[in-house]
């Protein structure tokens, strides 16, 4: 088949030239075309005898020849695809899908097809069977580490993605280590450090809770603490040192408790967790399991633990070494 007069120009006007060799028994055959402006493949034909069909029966694979070799530039591959036509027609596909075709690869390209479909079916001589596909590849120097980046994703493998939402959950283990989870088979991924403290993790709990609850009256430590599961003994402290700081207000008499101590948003984080960092120490809190920490705390700063631990894993010596050589 010859190539489209429509699209030739597109073709000839290519940047990438790669060299094609037609073998002897692929010579009355058109080369290789696109079949249209915006295609990604060049069409592959069978060269199979034209007085001989090759005939696949139900399940059978085979290789077809195309009657062509192809010298690639240093930097591309071929990739040898599926047509979308055969597939849905007849169930004829390519086994290996996608063949690669490297660079240095000097001999005849073949298609490994095979028959899912029901019936038999006959690749004619000249057939469009498959497409070709001219890639860049790039070459990569692997560097072996002890730990990788974390990602949201983690080690999730087939069917992780795109049910990293409400099926994935985020909580700080009893050793205080930022751990995620990915259902329904657990993976732990463990961070470089721990950036929040669990008393931190407390304190931001605790205000969120006093915002959403103290709608005109104030909410007691008691009530607090039993709502999301906080210990008292930890929890009583880090209140203390949040109306110290002026995060929140302490009410007292027998209605007392505590109420916001300024608008929401002029509270952040960052407010709470230094607030927290002075509070009497009574020990690191054992974080219990609650519906506030474990959707809404805990994802929110292990988020911005992972943010922060990339943006770590970028700072080298030497970007540091040069902004220090630009003080001098």
């Amino acid at each position: 088949m010859a190539a489209n007069p429509q699209f030739r120009k597109n073709t000839e006007e290519t940047s990438n030239e790669v060299k094609v060799q037609r073998l002897p028994h692929g010579k009355d055959l058109a080369l290789p075309s696109y079949q249209s402006a915006l295609a990604a493949g060049l069409d592959l034909m069978a060269a199979v005898p034209a007085d001989t069909p090759l005939n696949l029966e139900p399940g059978q694979r085979a290789l077809v020849p195309t009657g062509i070799a192809l010298a690639l530039p240093t930097g591309l591959e071929a990739q040898v695809r599926p047509r979308s036509g055969l597939a849905a027609k007849h169930g004829i596909t390519v086994l290996n899908a996608p063949g690669t075709i490297d660079a240095d690869y000097r001999g005849e390209i073949q298609v490994l097809l095979i028959n899912h479909g029901s019936e038999a079916f006959a690749v004619t001589r000249g057939l469009r069977i498959a497409q070709l596909v001219v890639a860049a590849v790039a070459h990569v120097a692997l560097r072996e580490v002890e730990t990788l980046d974390p990602t949201r994703r983690g080690s999730g493998g087939f069917g992780s993605t795109g049910n990293l939402g409400d099926n994935s959950c985020t909580w700080l283990d009893a050793c205080g280590t930022v751990a995620y989870y990915h259902l329904p088979r657990l993976q732990w991924v463990p961070t470089v450090m721990l950036l929040v403290s669990r008393k931190g993790v407390l304190a931001i709990a605790a205000v969120i809770d006093v915002a959403i609850n103290s709608r005109g009256r104030p909410v007691s430590a008691k009530a607090l603490a039993a709502r999301q599961a906080l210990p008292p003994r930890h929890l009583e402290p880090v209140l203390q040192a949040l109306v110290r700081d002026g995060i929140l207000k302490g009410i007292r008499g027998p209605h007392g408790g505590y109420s916001l101590g300024r608008e929401h948003k002029r509270i952040t984080a960052g407010d709470i967790l230094r607030s927290a960092a002075s509070a009497e120490e009574a020990g690191e809190p054992t974080l219990p399991a609650s519906t506030l920490l474990d959707d809404v705390v805990r994802p929110a700063l292990s988020e911005a633990e992972r943010t922060f631990s990339v943006a770590l894993g970028r700072i080298t010596v030497e970007d540091l070494a040069r902004r220090a050589h630009n003080l001098k």
